[in-house]
């Protein structure tokens, strides 16, 4: 019996309720590590269970009839076993169909890496339509170049300071600080900021 379970059983289920299966049980049980769970009918449906009337159980018989006389029609007339073509490794998993899923065993030990679809961070809106983005820094092409890519990704409101005369001067504080304060009180809350700075040489 040992030679025939795996070497780690994390739990051990016995729904045996006959005295050969029982008996099979208790074999099973001598060789069981001693962290394995053990779980019987008891156990698991142990607190559902509940004393059925006559005519319960009744009506369960009949439902249990009807259920084998229906499954008994259905039945195909040969039975489909699976062979080793039907387990595949991880690297094949995306060859197989919704719908045949069902038909294969994924075998975990083969391979070890995963095919997976990965879309690009901007695939989706990446900014609040309902916020305002203060960009410090950015006023020249590559900044409002940052601009329109932010729109296009759902930002509609974009307050711009820099050191650039054309636009607000960012290196007094008193300045900044005012900036800040009228961008509060002029546009939506603040989500977040970016501050650029470029400092170019001959």
């Amino acid at each position: 019996m040992k030679a025939l379970l795996p070497e780690s059983i994390a739990v051990f289920a016995d729904f045996g309720v006959t005295g050969e299966s029982s008996r099979v049980s208790q074999q099973i049980r001598r060789h069981l590590n001693a962290t394995g769970r053990r779980e019987t009918i008891q156990t698991i449906f142990g607190g559902l269970a509940r004393k059925l009337t006559e005519k319960t159980k009744e009506k369960f018989q009949i439902m249990l009839e009807d259920s084998v006389a229906s499954a008994v029609c259905g039945l195909v007339p040969t039975i489909q076993v699976t062979n080793a073509a039907n387990v595949i490794g991880l690297a094949n998993i995306d060859i197989i169909k919704g719908h045949l899923a069902y038909q294969y065993i994924v075998d975990w030990t083969i391979g070890d890496r995963v095919p997976a679809l990965v879309e690009p961070i901007d695939t989706h809106p990446l900014f609040s339509s309902d916020e305002t983005y203060w960009l410090v820094g950015p006023a020249g092409s590559l900044g409002l170049s940052l601009c329109e890519w932010m729109m296009r990704k759902g930002a509609r409101h974009i307050a711009i300071s820099s050191r650039n005369p054309k636009v607000d001067d960012i290196i007094y504080m008193q300045e900044l600080q005012t900036t800040y304060e009228e961008i509060r009180s002029n546009m939506p809350p603040i989500a977040g900021w970016y501050f650029m700075i470029f400092s170019c040489q001959r």
